[in-house]
């Protein structure tokens, strides 16, 4: 009733775009097919900064993010009949949104749909049978070259009441999957090998990612200042900056973005063929193996939570982790997740923190949930994922205790590198 209260008042202006996006499970005309387990297990990209968000919601956040919406297969939920959680709450406070319903049949294992530019209108409080409107709410984000407001939202839909078989190897890679392909920027994928294709260098010759994973510095993937410098919760340490050597800044990606602009197709093709040749990584393509070869690392994170959990009862750990996995790959410069005061809050903090203190991959990630599910289902593991990891992060570990801790690590290796690159330089002195 709100919303055409507010239409009769004044109409709105702008536009509203849903995408449909699809990983194709065989090659097609886009560049990549849906990832199998070797994809995931052989990624040697950093895992991105990480931040826990205990209180606030996902629509209120502050940074540039793609929003996540906990979506039923068929786009919208129950938001016309009796449904009232965070998909259906969401397109009631957006419900330009509901349009989407009338022509997206419902989502297969492959899919995600990506809507931008949806206006909100309504505050409100609660949830489920406590959800109540609480006022007007003016939308005052700005609009892109296309007149849509800068609101992007990504709907991915979670196995519903999966039980224990969500840690068998098909679930997991349903899963990370269907995030992946979320999260994904299918347009830039497109316009980096439509390009790539115009200059006549061959797709099939990328099998350099390898090389450009390990070229991927951590400091290249802080997504703003503002994350470097949060306090409490998660702590986005751009002390690491001073652990990235010389030749990881001098990366492949940001080489081949310079000769972009300046070089001719020839000498552009020359010189990436050479470094294809000089660095081509050994094994079977899986079909995935051109992702994130494109040199633009664009600074729209993802703003998401506990995704498939609550009323469709996933393992909120397992959940997390998948999701911080899938926007790791789809090189999202950070995660902003959003809790919603729940009780694994310090848990997913402390476990996040030690992660990325300890520069752990995309890959070994992976293998770490591979081989926690392998073992939970053989019945030779009854704990958590975080607590099968960190056994003490249940043991009544002081946050801020850990905390200091990881921090005197950081600030004794960056004193051993000096005290080793002042004694070389000592070494070279003295030889003269």
């Amino acid at each position: 009733m709100h919303y055409f209260e507010r239409v009769c008042n004044g109409m709105p202006s702008g536009v509203v775009s849903f995408e449909r996006k699809v990983l194709p499970f065989k090659d097609n005309s886009f560049p990549i097919v849906y990832p199998k387990a070797s994809f995931w297990s052989e990624s040697r990209i950093p895992l991105c900064p990480f931040k826990v968000m205990e209180t606030g919601t996902i629509e209120d956040h502050e940074k540039e993010a793609l929003e996540v919406d906990f979506a039923n297969a068929y786009l919208g939920g129950g938001a016309l009949s009796k449904g009232c959680v965070q998909e259906e709450i969401r397109f009631m406070i957006n419900p330009e949104l509901i349009a989407g319903m009338l022509f997206f049949p419902a989502m297969q294992d492959n899919e995600a749909i990506e809507i931008v530019g949806a206006e909100r209108f309504s505050k409100y409080e609660g949830y489920a049978s406590g959800f109540l409107f609480a006022g007007d709410y003016v939308d005052t984000r700005c609009h892109d070259f296309c007149g849509r407001r800068e609101t992007k939202m990504v709907a991915i839909d979670a196995l519903c009441y999966p039980g224990e078989g969500q840690f068998r190897y098909q679930k997991l890679i349903r899963e990370v999957n269907k995030a992946f392909c979320g999260f994904l920027d299918h347009t830039e994928i497109h316009g980096y090998f439509k390009f790539i294709n115009k200059v006549g260098i061959d797709t099939e010759q990328h099998e350099w990612r390898g090389n450009y994973d390990r070229a991927r510095c951590k400091s290249e993937i802080v997504g703003t200042v503002a994350m470097q410098q949060n306090v409490g919760g998660n702590n986005l340490v751009a002390e690491e900056d001073e652990e990235c050597s010389g030749s990881d800044k001098n990366s492949i990606s940001n080489r081949f973005s310079q000769q972009i602009e300046i070089a001719e197709p020839s000498v552009l093709r020359d010189e990436i063929s050479n470094e294809i040749a000089q660095r081509r990584l050994g094994g079977e393509n899986d079909g995935a193996q051109d992702l994130c070869l494109h040199p633009p690392l664009n600074n729209i994170g993802i703003a998401t939570g506990n995704w498939g959990c609550g009323a469709f009862g996933g393992d909120v750990e397992l959940k997390s982790m998948l999701q911080w996995l899938a926007a790791s790959q789809a090189s999202r410069p950070f995660v902003l997740y959003f809790t919603f005061e729940h009780t694994f809050s310090e848990r997913l903090i402390v476990f996040t923190e030690w992660i990325r203190c300890h520069g752990w991959t995309v890959g070994e990630l992976w293998g770490m949930l591979m081989e926690y599910s392998s073992q939970r289902l053989e019945g030779n593991v009854y704990a958590c994922f975080f607590e099968w990891v960190l056994p003490r992060i249940n043991r009544g570990v002081n946050l801020e205790q850990y905390k200091s801790s990881l921090q005197s690590n950081r600030t004794s290796k960056k004193n051993e590198k000096r005290a080793t690159k002042n004694y070389a330089q000592e070494e070279d002195g003295s030889s003269q």
